[in-house]
């Protein structure tokens, strides 16, 4: 069995806690936060406690709190002897004299607590300052149902950086469609179709392949049109500098 504590009540925190729980060979045994209200939608039969507390002995101390806050809940746990891993896509720590064992398990997922997500779909990269301690978050990976990648701090953060444009970035630009929706009196829902089709398409079809829309043709009376429309200089620059990429993207080669 692994032994788990885990640091942090936010989204990723809540996801963790649940495949945890639901894992046959994994002991969830402590959840530890700045404030005990945090864990409301968390299985209360599960003993929790303040980060400035005693915490529990285990195996992997997983520490699921924003970046900023992460160097110093690993000093509070300097003490501990077990694996002490942060969930950060771009977070290089320095941990060397803080804890005596560090490392990384960042699950490369969106997550909400209000939508369950597939646990077991989801690539999930591990780091190691020694190769047991590596294999010893492999097993907690395979236990969980995730897909261990062995990363490092270069590639991890390419793969944050991906996951920026391809769901941060896009989802913005959702928000963005619904805003002009809403300003023109338009349903929103009108949008859905075409949303389900872009990302069941994007399933069989490489992204570059799938691109369609006046940049792509270089209909530049749509694109004026739609610039007229646009009441923002931010959304037009926005618009602009996107449609330019996608018109660069499919020049010719001479």
């Amino acid at each position: 069995m692994i032994e788990v504590v885990l640091i942090g009540s936010g989204n990723v925190a809540f996801h963790l806690h649940l495949a945890f729980q639901e894992a046959q060979h994994v002991v969830l045994k402590q959840l530890v936060g700045r404030r005990l209200d945090g864990f409301e939608s968390f299985n209360p039969s599960i003993p929790r406690t303040l980060i400035g507390n005693e915490i529990a002995q285990a195996d992997i101390y997983v520490v699921a709190v924003s970046d900023t806050a992460v160097e110093g809940v690993f000093e509070k746990l300097s003490g501990q002897s077990g694996i002490v891993v942060h969930t950060s896509g771009a977070l290089v720590l320095e941990t060397s004299g803080v804890v005596q064992r560090t490392g990384v398990f960042y699950p490369l997922q969106t997550f909400s607590k209000s939508r369950r997500v597939q646990i077991k779909e989801i690539p999930l990269f591990i780091e190691a300052e020694n190769l047991e301690d590596l294999k010893v978050l492999q097993a907690l990976a395979t236990a969980i149902g995730t897909h261990p990648i062995h990363s490092n701090p270069k590639t991890r953060l390419a793969a944050h950086l991906a996951a920026v444009f391809a769901n941060n970035f896009a989802n913005h630009m959702i928000y963005l469609a619904q805003e002009i929706c809403a300003a023109n009196k338009l349903d929103q829902g009108l949008l859905d179709p075409l949303m389900q089709e872009t990302f069941l398409k994007l399933q069989s079809i490489a992204a570059k392949d799938a691109q369609t829309g006046p940049a792509r043709r270089k209909d530049y009376i749509t694109q004026d049109a739609h610039k007229q429309l646009l009441n923002q200089e931010s959304l037009l620059d926005l618009y602009s500098l996107i449609s330019k990429s996608i018109e660069t993207t499919y020049e010719k080669k001479l």
